[in-house]
């Protein structure tokens, strides 16, 4: 027996946490815990299908929302944060179902074309998501007005979100934060910004870079996004140049 691997079975509990409800509508719930407990070996091969990657789910679900058509997402990751950008994908006029695909389950997304619309009270409840926060601030500069909130003001509530709206500020887009350091809730006002450029610093893992990116690819003028490392070195930019005849719909996308 000293030589045995351990093998385990995973049981999802179904006691769901409250915090999950009503969970935008969607079948599936986020278990509140997971039990293992101890198994047999297998005979034969077993199969793990592996979940979806919740940021690749959460760009491809940005994608589909500015996008014209129906969009297939297919596997997307059953996390908080999809539930959050569901709701929020919907309130800015997409239409969100679940579907299957090759018995997978499955996204269906008909996108807005770059045409979003008001949420309810010009409001987005964004709970405790913050790379959703991240993604839907470069997104929410197209609208002419919008306020980002959290009810989780000890966790999401003070994360520092300064860099990214002094990169929207650059773009001329008007920002209202709480504190010096871009706390929520935050207000953003005077979208969609004309184009042009900005410059700013970047973390490491690149996070920010996403939501700079996010909106550009539907202004209706040339935007240019740059990312510089710590020490001044290039560190990734994005850039599109749309054609002005389509600023006044903000749909033309053209990637560089």
């Amino acid at each position: 027996m000293g030589d045995a691997v351990p093998y385990y079975t995973i049981e999802m509990s179904r006691v769901m946490a409250d915090q999950d409800e009503p969970l935008a509508g969607l079948r599936w719930r986020v278990p509140a815990r997971v039990f293992v407990r101890g198994g047999t070996p297998q005979e034969q091969a077993v199969r793990l299908p592996l979940p979806g990657a919740k940021y690749y789910t959460l760009r491809y679900l940005l994608a589909a929302l500015l996008a014209d058509g129906v969009s297939l997402v297919r596997n997307p990751a059953r996390s908080d944060d999809t539930v959050v950008l569901v709701r929020a994908l919907r309130a800015l006029g997409a239409n969100v179902s679940e579907a299957q695909s090759d018995s997978d389950w499955a996204l269906r997304i008909t996108g807005t074309g770059g045409r979003l619309s008001q949420p309810p009270d010009n409001t987005l409840a964004v709970g405790n998501a913050g790379a959703v926060l991240r993604l839907l601030l470069g997104i929410g500069a197209l609208l002419s007005a919008i306020t980002f909130t959290t009810d989780h003001p000890d966790s999401l509530g003070r994360r520092p979100n300064v860099d990214l709206l002094a990169a929207l500020a650059q773009l001329g887009i008007a920002t209202d934060a709480a504190g010096p350091d871009g706390l929520l809730p935050i207000t953003l006002r005077g979208g969609p910004p004309a184009g042009g450029g900005h410059q700013r610093p970047g973390d490491r893992a690149g996070r920010r870079t996403p939501a700079r990116c996010a909106g550009g690819g539907v202004l209706g003028a040339r935007a240019t996004a740059g990312l510089t490392a710590a020490t001044g070195a290039a560190g990734g930019s994005c850039r599109w140049s749309v054609p002005r005849s389509s600023r006044a719909h903000h749909r033309g996308r053209e990637g560089e």
